[in-house]
């Protein structure tokens, strides 16, 4: 993830996973809390291997994933109805004239084709 994007999440969430330092201990900084996130999602590595990267233990690790998953769920928009979805194709297709298009990551297609193991024809 570039820096830019990092710094731009981070800004999204930061209200909503900051937490307040105690007389017993320091809270975990919301750079910390999305960096666990990110290495979480990003790369399936296990709470262990989050507690050895990252100063924080298991449960907090597990703790602040749930956090920031929560905080992106409740800011993010995210598509309610298939028209919305439709209209969100026709604007892509006529940008990039790349069909059935809906998200471009760093202004590249990569098409998605159906998993071997998915059950379905």
């Amino acid at each position: 993830m570039r820096r830019a994007t990092f710094n731009e999440l981070r800004a999204h969430v930061r209200p909503h996973i900051t937490l307040t330092d105690t007389h017993i201990r320091r809270s975990v900084s919301p750079d910390t809390a999305l960096s666990v996130f990110v290495s979480y999602v990003a790369h399936g590595v296990s709470y262990r291997e989050l507690s050895e990267k990252f100063p924080v233990g298991y449960s907090t690790s597990s703790y602040m994933i749930r956090r920031v998953s929560d905080a992106l769920s409740a800011n993010v928009d995210f598509l309610r109805t298939v028209d919305e979805l439709r209209q969100i194709i026709a604007v892509n297709e006529a940008k990039t004239g790349v069909r059935q298009c809906t998200l471009c990551v760093d202004g590249t297609h990569v098409p998605i084709g159906k998993s071997a193991q998915s059950g379905r024809e």
